[in-house]
């Protein structure tokens, strides 16, 4: 199995690819793909170089405690085609993948499983929880009341981008485990809801 890496140019290729892994079909792989950071794409080829598999990465920033940040890579949109599973096109990305996480320096490298099993075999493991609580409104109250105080205002997605950028920011250099959002995600209107059929 051969891997390459992808370019500028790839966009449209790896979108299909990889929606075709999970049997999705995607309208474009227009503003939902912008943020792709295509020089960190991979493809897998089959011997006449059509792609059959998909890996990238993004570049974080994650906080660790004592608020010390360290760059770490965010494994997303990793697919091999139903026709050449079990032939080692993952296998063969997520080594060509931890070699490029290396050479970049990067110690850590982190993802949102849905099938974490695939996953525990390349060395990743489960670093976080997450719990849903449900309080009824009547019972719940603030821990230590805020006194009467500042404003609040309503305001557009459209009008706030930069200040919620900012308040983001502020906020994961403080919280161990953190991921930061680069800027071009907030261009991109992260945030917004999600596109219906995207795969996050």
């Amino acid at each position: 199995m051969q891997i390459r890496p992808t370019t500028a140019d790839d966009r449209d290729v790896f979108v299909d690819t990889l929606f075709a892994a999970f049997a999705r079909f995607p309208d474009s792989a227009g503003e939902t793909w912008s943020a792709l950071e295509l020089d960190r794409g991979l493809f897998a080829t089959a011997e006449d170089g059509r792609p059959v598999g998909t890996a990238a990465a993004y570049s974080f920033e994650l906080t660790l405690p004592g608020e010390v940040v360290v760059p770490v890579s965010g494994v997303t949109a990793v697919g091999v085609l139903p026709t050449h599973r079990r032939r080692g096109a993952l296998s063969a990305m997520m080594r060509r993948q931890f070699a490029d996480f290396r050479a970049r320096g990067e110690i850590l490298s982190v993802l949102l499983a849905s099938e974490a099993l695939i996953y525990r075999r390349f060395g990743y493991g489960p670093a976080t929880y997450t719990h849903r609580l449900t309080v009824r409104r009547h019972q719940a109250a603030f821990a230590v009341p805020r006194a009467d105080e500042g404003s609040m205002e309503l305001l557009r997605r459209a009008d706030c981008g930069e200040l919620l950028e900012e308040v983001y920011d502020r906020y994961r250099r403080a919280r161990p485990g953190a991921l930061s959002r680069p800027h071009r995600w907030w261009a991109a209107e992260a945030g917004q809801a999600p596109i219906s059929g995207a795969p996050r």
